[in-house]
């Protein structure tokens, strides 16, 4: 585990005329081993978009949620599941989608 990510919880607030806002704050900064996975490109909206699949294997922890995200260097990273792949509380694995567009 040698990269360093920061997950990060949102929070939705309103502005004055209703709008809802997403804002984001630090959860915790961990160590993390990252993995590319996979990367794929669609249409959608008449236009191309890609998305690329990053697996980041941190140590245990009870508070991660799949509407979290991973910032990762410059890139943040959606988090789609958090497994705990041995079921000890010992790793916890987080397969991620770095959404783009061309």
């Amino acid at each position: 585990m040698r990269h360093r990510i920061t997950i990060q919880r949102p929070a939705i607030t309103e502005d004055n005329i209703g709008n809802q806002i997403t804002t984001w704050s630090d959860v915790a900064t961990v160590w993390a081993k990252a993995e590319s996975l996979s990367g794929r490109e669609y249409w959608a909206a008449a236009q191309t978009q890609s998305e690329k699949s990053v697996r980041f294997t941190i140590r245990f922890r009870a508070d991660i949620k799949t509407e979290m995200r991973v910032a990762y260097g410059t890139r943040i990273l959606n988090i789609q599941s958090a497994i705990d792949p041995e079921e000890r509380k010992r790793h916890l694995v987080l397969t991620c989608i770095e959404p783009g567009e061309r």
